[in-house]
């Protein structure tokens, strides 16, 4: 993980570590949490 942080840096990149729990059902922008935004497997729709 430090090898990929440090090349995210290099080209100003930003990692975001995050708990595997509901990153299916999760908007990387607000963080919020909602099942209905999952439109089909390969389709998240935020709602914010």
């Amino acid at each position: 993980m430090e090898k990929l942080k440090c090349k995210a840096r290099i080209y100003g990149i930003t990692i975001i570590q995050l708990n595997e729990s509901y990153t299916s059902q999760r908007c990387l922008k607000y963080m919020s949490i909602d099942k209905t935004s999952r439109v089909h497997s390969e389709l998240y729709i935020c709602r914010e």
